[in-house]
């Protein structure tokens, strides 16, 4: 059932937009500073080598994330700002549930991917065959968590603070099992299991989350009917196209030339590339943190 928003609900843009950007500097400022932290630690622990097989894995599952993703999280708000201001929770789910079933798709065709990529190509990786599992079923434990339906309902709702403290799951749980696997021991197969078993519970709990602040709208009868939110978006089809090229160009900006070096410099070389590229990548961060701040604040206003 539908019901506006009354006067007194009106929504100050500007300090929206500054309230949220402050969770995502929040958030983000620690994510930074437990990365800088547990980079050390993973890379002096591994060694060059080592570290150079867990980065070229990780990259690798990163690339796949994005080229098999459709980022549904800009369709959720974009889309379905107008359903959530309206509390129309039955097209507000039945969005999700397109969105969702979007995201396992893309998942399932990843993993596909990711079969052909690590058994079939991990020599021309310069990958140590005893990493091909590991690297595989990493890769798809990834393209699992990274699914980003939950992570739109949750900004689209305003609640960038619940998602802020879920985000912040993934840094402080890496923070911690960094300091627990260089003291029982540095191994790459153990750093790759605690990064997965981290980003699943982030994204675990991004979709309880998400129940828990909209139950009426993700139910199992609005998620079976979500082949009727094609028809009821009109240009949902194109907008899902150009998210999708748009996270696939910057996949191949992001993680191209740290695969390039491991395919023509070997392992050792992507690691010490991997460990400059982090530092760089800092001073691009700060234009993607107020995009997103920005972006919800803009589709709820139109």
């Amino acid at each position: 059932m539908k019901t506006p928003l009354s006067p007194q609900e009106r929504r100050d843009g500007l300090k929206n937009i500054v309230r949220n950007l402050a969770w995502i500097l929040g958030g983000k400022g620690f994510a930074a500073v437990a990365s800088l932290v547990y980079l050390a630690l993973l890379s002096r622990s591994l060694g060059v080598r080592d570290f150079g097989h867990f980065s070229l894995i990780f990259s690798t599952a990163q690339a796949l994330v994005a080229l098999a993703g459709f980022q549904t999280w800009q369709t959720m708000i974009r889309v379905g700002a107008r359903s959530a201001m309206e509390r129309d929770w039955s097209h507000f789910g039945r969005l999700a549930g397109l969105c969702a079933i979007i995201d396992a798709g893309g998942a399932l065709i990843g993993c596909i991917l990711a079969v052909v990529l690590f058994y079939g190509f991990a020599e021309v990786l310069n990958l140590n065959p005893k990493f091909v599992g590991m690297a595989f079923w990493f890769s798809c434990a990834l393209l699992w968590a990274r699914m980003t339906t939950s992570n739109g309902i949750v900004r689209v709702l305003d609640r960038f603070d619940l998602g802020s403290y879920v985000e912040a799951v993934v840094p402080a749980g890496r923070l911690i099992a960094a300091v627990v696997i260089v003291f029982i021991g540095a191994s790459v197969e153990k750093f790759l299991i605690a990064w997965a078993l981290f980003d699943l519970l982030s994204a675990a709990l991004y979709w309880v989350v998400a129940w828990k602040l909209v139950p009426q709208a993700l139910t199992r009868a609005n998620f079976a009917r979500w082949r009727e939110a094609i028809g009821e978006n009109p240009g949902i089809k194109s907008f899902f196209g150009i998210t999708y090229a748009s996270s696939s160009l910057d996949a191949l900006y992001r993680q191209g030339p740290l695969l390039l070096v491991g395919l023509l410099l070997g392992t050792s070389a992507a690691g010490l590339y991997k460990l400059a590229d982090q530092l760089a990548q800092g001073i691009g961060t700060m234009s993607q943190l107020v995009a997103r701040a920005v972006f919800p604040e803009f589709a709820l206003s139109h």
